[in-house]
């Protein structure tokens, strides 16, 4: 996963451990590539790539979410992963508050899990670049305001 960058991650209960959903939306932005790997029970880490992302709202009410992931319905059998029996497509939506949704052959469940976002192709700004913005934001006022 040497081209993945881990930029955010929630805990159990949704909390931010990690990064910020502002640092996600400013990726997702960016047209950054997502991935999402997300704990489904002791042991069990599942990775998805991210087809589509969105992002809505502002402060705290911020939210990034992955959605309609498409995944064949598997399980772990005597020889290792094998599919389900019948053969379902599952559908996701993760959300940057720990909630991920499923629905398979009708049914729907969700939960909050631990989940751990990852991007590609985007370069998190470094401090030296986070002051700069700053500094030419309050030059730039500053001349406005003249």
């Amino acid at each position: 996963m040497s081209d993945w960058t881990l930029i955010y991650i929630t805990d159990s209960t949704g909390t931010a451990v990690v990064g910020s959903v502002a640092d996600l939306t400013r990726a997702v932005r960016a047209g950054a590539d997502v991935k999402v790997i997300y704990n489904s029970g002791p042991g069990v880490w599942w990775s998805r790539y991210c087809e589509s992302v969105s992002t809505r709202g502002t402060g705290s009410a911020r939210l990034v979410s992955a959605t309609y992931m498409r995944a064949a319905d598997t399980r772990v059998g005597g020889t290792g992963l094998e599919f389900e029996v019948p053969f379902a497509v599952e559908y996701h939506i993760y959300n940057s508050n720990g909630v991920y949704w499923m629905s398979k052959a009708g049914n729907s469940t969700y939960r909050t899990v631990p989940m751990r976002w990852y991007v590609k192709d985007y370069k998190l700004p470094s401090i030296f670049d986070q002051i700069r913005d700053i500094r030419d934001r309050v030059f730039r006022r500053r001349t406005e305001d003249r």
